[in-house]
């Protein structure tokens, strides 16, 4: 094999490794950046307004997910969509991370949509 073509690939293989390419997201830089989360969605991910949904323990899929639909306007909400206008990869995937790492407690609501997105998401 040539040497050039085998240090490329060792160069490509190590950037989805150590996260060049890939972001599995970083729960520390998570926290950092859910300073403007806190204020809807509570401290600790846990909403004291009804309307506003929990994101403790929320999987880190799911809440991914959800950042890129606010972001690419799939999901409609004026605040949500504003906020995640900036967000990048690693921000939407380190705030997924923070979020599924922290404990999450139950809430009050319909146990068929839980289930639906239970479903949906696992």
């Amino acid at each position: 094999m040539n040497r050039l073509l085998f240090f490329i690939m060792i160069f490509f293989a190590g950037l989805f490794v150590d996260g060049g390419l890939s972001h599995a997201g970083n729960i520390d830089s998570g926290k950092v950046k859910s300073e403007t989360c806190a204020k809807c969605h509570g401290l600790a991910g846990r909403s004291e307004n009804p309307a506003i949904p929990h994101l403790a323990g929320q999987p880190a899929s799911y809440l991914l997910q959800q950042l890129k639909d606010f972001k690419n306007g799939v999901r409609k909400n004026a605040g949500m969509n504003a906020l995640t206008a900036s967000l990048n990869q690693a921000d939407m995937e380190d705030l997924s991370a923070y979020y599924a790492s922290l404990k999450s407690s139950p809430g009050k609501g319909d146990s068929a949509l839980a289930a639906r997105g239970n479903e949906k998401y696992h």
